[in-house]
């Protein structure tokens, strides 16, 4: 594992982009700006290489990028309807980054558009990064320390943990926003499986409409033959 400095004068800490390998030649990339991913190179059916997530070669890319691609999001991913919530019999307002709704953490302390520390724990073929939202950063209540650990086994699994600790009640929905096309070509009848029974049903705007939703299977498949997950 070796990981290079890619950029050094965000918020004085260094950017680095950390290259992970299994024992099958699977490779994966990640940087502590955003603690997300930059690259997976995995093999085809033919055994040839190829990129699977979309990701940026430069920082400023990064920087620009409004959908976090790759990136760790939160404190809570997805949307807040008119950024509010109550909690503890309390309101709380968040700031409207995807008018008129919060979406991905905000634009101030959004854990993704910050430098994380970072450990290269090289036994267990992993990284984990760590950072620190203070109590109030984007509106949201309680001292938040977050820790995100990427473990690349030599099964090609890539295993991503979550762990957060608290000195107040809050809101917490950690995700990693990887756009991934296994495909290499556009979206169109692609299948997703989710080893999963519950799920949260949406509307158009992205706000959870119901209590959680149960499926009688294991297994949930999604697919998509054309419309907005089709689009190239």
């Amino acid at each position: 594992m070796r990981s290079i400095t890619i950029e050094s004068s965000k918020e004085e800490k260094r950017i680095v982009l950390i290259t992970m390998i299994s024992n099958r030649g699977v490779k994966l990339q990640l940087t502590n700006y955003g603690a997300g991913i930059q690259s997976l190179k995995v093999p085809d059916r033919d055994g040839t290489f190829r990129e699977v997530v979309k990701g940026f070669e430069t920082f400023e890319e990064y920087e620009k990028d409004t959908a976090c691609c790759g990136s760790t999001i939160g404190r809570v991913a997805g949307e807040i309807g008119y950024g509010q919530f109550a909690l503890d019999s309390r309101e709380f307002l968040l700031g409207l980054n995807a008018p008129p709704h919060h979406k991905d953490g905000g634009s101030k302390g959004c854990l993704a558009k910050k430098v994380w520390n970072y450990e290269i724990l090289e036994e267990g073929n992993a990284v984990c990064f760590t950072c620190r939202s203070h109590d109030g950063e984007g509106g949201y209540p309680g001292s938040l320390n977050v820790e995100v650990t990427y473990i690349l086994t030599n099964q090609n699994e890539v295993v991503v943990d979550y762990r957060a600790s608290t000195d107040k009640s809050t809101v917490l929905n950690l995700s990693t926003n990887l756009f991934v096309n296994l495909a290499a070509k556009n979206l169109e009848q692609f299948s997703v499986q989710l080893s999963n029974t519950r799920f949260l049903p949406t509307d158009d705007d992205g706000l959870v409409t119901d209590d959680v939703a149960f499926v009688p299977i294991l297994f949930l498949v999604i697919s998509c033959e054309g419309g907005p997950l089709g689009d190239p």
